[in-house]
């Protein structure tokens, strides 16, 4: 697939706006067409462009001379009304702007509308996508050629390298669970390489399919499982593309931040890394452990842990902070933390445990109160789109870095926690939000940033002393007006790892730069799909390394799901392997890809439901209703749609699985750390009166019809949940509404738990609380 300008070499057609009257410029002076404003007066100019293929149409960008002002500017992608930017009323602009568009079709026209006053208009940029030879490949690869030939597997070559048959066991199992018969005698033979030449970098690949055999080369096994993944997304039906492939990353540390799960979700979590990571190219897991672990030299911490979260299942007392992300508020004994460390590093992950300290230590303070730093004049914040709320005032959210005790009991877990989880370079300390800080007796005389510096230099010299480097979350080193611990950033050493996630309370400022200004090595944190403006020339500055996507939720499915994490690890999967050419105009192409194609994969991949082959499904007629209620824009592409609202349907067969597709009427309230509101649900009956029920609930698995998949929301309130996605049903792209907005349905999978049992009837059930209608466009049986 090709992406990136889709009208480098053709020549464009100038017109009066609807009319194949010619209209061209003026006059063109060093590239720009100049169309002068004695000529145009308010006339309206199509610039049009004849694709030579159908082609994914994401932006369009323009620019104008400091002296032009337009009115307007539409975008039309096959006469229809794509995307759009308008001036004030009674106002006009100039410059530089990128229209969004997200829509597919042949015919691009730039619409100008012109205000007596001159336009030249200096660059016009299509910016989409469009199938070449080349194979579709997530994140794009770097090198790829490709061609339309296709070669079976014969078998996988014996290796006694420990790593080639790792890979090997792993190809095999894939193979196996997406083809019926993956090896054929007519087949080639496939070869896996571990080398150490110079010539490769560290997680560079090679691939080579032809009719001699499939060869895949690199030097670790992580990025020989790349490889793999990457002969598997060349899979077409039970064979395979020739093609070349090589790849490397752009930024050596790719990074999710996760919470230790509890023994209940242990399998999920090892599916998460094997196959959400690994096809994504992430390459470290940092786990935060808070009390989550049986501490067997501090046992009191155990029990204080434990007995937090029974008081607050009662209700007697709130939530500990981030219980939800150790173990949710159990304990794992060592071996469990052992073996959910091995899942990770068994595929080449770096495991990075997180010891919260001096900050967020909770569960330290609450076990020994005599250790806390009190702040007894701390207010706590109410807007949320500035800074994030300070603590609990139930629980004491720092300790003292003035007593020896409180590094006595630092030390001690830390210690514990290195010695069961043996990470080979990083242990991160943590160190965000220290918003109680030189505030207690002990403290007060002495400035924080000296507090700051001595704590942190304290670790850093723990840590060393083992061998193990620091990392940490550096916001108390970077916001000058508001924390006192800054200067510490001037003494400390430089070869600590900084991950800048304050960010995203200054969108206009460039946070990192003072960081790097000083030698430090810095990753974005938090890295959010739809946030960090300028991404392209911040990212790329010398001593940036990549950049993490944090959870902050139990690891568990659902709830990873909820606040769009699958989304986000997916599309910044491609924002960091390839972070040198990353174009955040290109969002829209992008954003297709990952919502109609490497979610659902990723979905296959992580419920083990590869369809062995291309499932043929019945459509089942819904209710004639003739369609009131139901939006103009949808009952134009689609007749048969319904407002569902307790309509029986009858189903009457055996089924594997029901396609649903459906939108809402209505856009509904969404914050992920809030309940999902309620759209209402499918009740399932079979024959034998047995029942089975969907729930839906907005955001998760049904959105507004006219709601912009994967959008983002710009405002920082919605850092943790920035865009418009989801990850239980998957968006069907349905073009335009007449205002040129989004027409996107979505479709959501619903895999029959009894398929021996015939299904008698689907029954919609609208929820009574509900704020919009669900539109029913069609159901699938499979």
């Amino acid at each position: 697939m090709y992406i990136g300008k889709l009208n480098a070499s053709i020549s464009p057609r100038f017109t009066y706006a609807g009319t194949s009257r010619p209209f061209p410029p003026t006059q063109v002076s060093d590239g720009e067409l100049i169309w002068e404003w004695n000529k145009l007066y308010d006339s309206v100019i199509d610039i049009t462009y004849d694709l030579p293929q159908r082609s994914l149409i994401g932006a369009v960008y323009f620019s104008l001379s400091e002296e032009s002002q337009v009115r307007f500017a539409e975008v039309l992608v096959d006469g229809v009304l794509s995307g759009s930017h308008y001036a004030e009323t009674g106002k006009t602009f100039g410059g530089e702007r990128t229209v969004t568009v997200g829509t597919v079709g042949t015919v691009v026209t730039l619409r100008l509308g012109a205000d007596l006053k001159n336009i030249a208009l200096q660059e016009l940029e299509i910016l989409g996508a469009y199938r070449n030879s080349d194979a579709d490949l997530w994140p794009v690869a770097k090198k790829v050629v490709s061609s339309e030939e296709t070669v079976a597997l014969s078998c996988i070559a014996p290796t006694a390298d420990p790593d080639e048959a790792f890979v090997a066991e792993f190809l095999t199992s894939r193979l196996y669970k997406q083809i019926e018969e993956p090896f054929s005698p007519n087949g080639v033979k496939v070869k896996i390489e571990k080398t150490d030449s110079p010539a490769f970098a560290d997680e560079e690949f090679h691939l080579a399919v032809d009719e001699n055999g499939v060869l895949i080369k690199a030097k670790s096994r992580l990025a020989l499982l790349y490889a793999a993944d990457t002969l598997l997304q060349l899979r077409r039906g039970g064979e395979f593309l020739k093609a070349v492939v090589q790849d490397k990353p752009d930024k050596p540390f790719r990074g999710v931040h996760i919470g230790l799960p509890k023994l209940e979700n242990f399998e999920f979590t090892r599916r998460l890394f094997r196959d959400v990571l690994i096809p994504l190219r992430y390459n470290a897991v940092i786990i935060e452990f808070a009390g989550g672990i049986r501490f067997e030299r501090r046992p009191e911490i155990s029990e204080a842990w434990l007995r937090a979260a029974q008081l607050a299942k009662e209700k007697k007392q709130p939530a500990m902070p981030h219980s939800g992300m150790g173990a949710e508020g159990t304990i794992l004994e060592k071996d469990d933390v052992r073996r959910l460390v091995g899942f990770a590093k068994e595929l080449g992950l770096e495991v990075i445990p997180e010891v919260q300290s001096l900050g967020h230590v909770q569960y330290l303070t609450y076990t020994y109160p005599e250790i806390a730093e009190i702040d007894p004049n701390a207010e706590q914040v109410k807007d949320l789109r500035a800074e994030d709320a300070k603590p609990n005032r139930f629980f004491h959210h720092c300790y003292c870095p003035s007593l020896d005790k409180s590094y006595e009991i630092i030390f001690d877990v830390i210690d514990e926690i290195v010695e069961v989880v043996e990470p080979p370079r990083f242990v991160h300390i943590g160190h965000d939000e220290v918003y109680q800080i030189g505030v207690c007796p002990r403290c007060k005389e002495t400035p924080p940033d000296v507090l700051y510096e001595k704590h942190v230099r304290a670790l850093y010299e723990h840590l060393k002393a083992k061998g193990l480097g620091t990392m940490l979350w550096a916001d108390m080193m970077i916001r000058e007006k508001r924390y006192a611990t800054v200067p510490a950033r001037d003494r400390l050493p430089r070869d600590i790892v900084a991950l800048d996630f304050i960010w995203y309370f200054s969108f206009g400022e460039d946070t990192e730069q003072v960081l790097l200004d000083r030698d430090y090595q810095v990753a974005v944190g938090n890295l959010y799909s739809s946030h960090f403006p300028r991404y392209l020339s911040r990212m790329n500055r010398d001593g940036m390394i990549g950049g993490q996507i944090s959870m902050w939720v139990r690891t568990e499915e659902k709830a990873v799901a909820t606040i769009g994490k699958f989304y986000d690890m997916a599309y910044l999967s491609q924002m960091l392997w390839n972070a040198a050419t990353y174009d955040e105009r290109l969002r829209p192409v992008y954003t297709r890809i990952v919502g109609s194609r490497i979610l659902p994969q990723l979905r296959e991949h992580l419920h083990d439901t590869y369809p062995k082959q291309e499932p043929i499904g019945t459509v089942i007629p819904l209710p004639e209703k003739g369609g009131e209620g139901v939006p103009e824009a949808i009952r134009r592409k689609h007749p048969e749609a319904v407002i569902a609202d307790n309509g029986t349907i009858p189903i009457g067969k055996q089924i594997n699985r029901l396609l649903f597709t459906h939108a809402t009427v209505r856009s509904m309230p969404r914050t992920y750390w809030l309940e999902i509101l309620k759209v209402g649900q499918y009740r399932i009956r079979y024959t034998d009166d047995t029942t089975e029920t969907i729930e839906l609930g907005y955001g998760t698995n049904v959105l507004a019809y006219n709601a912009t998949y994967g959008a983002p929301l710009p405002q920082q309130y919605y850092r943790h949940f920035g865009y418009v996605g989801t990850w239980f049903a998957d968006p069907v792209f349905d073009g335009k509404c007449a205002d040129g907005k989004d027409l996107t349905l979505l479709s959501m999978p619903w895999d029959n738990p009894h398929p021996e049992k015939p299904v008698a009837s689907v029954t919609c059930i609208p929820d009574e609380e509900s704020l919009t209608e669900l539109i029913l466009v069609e159901i699938k049986a499979m």
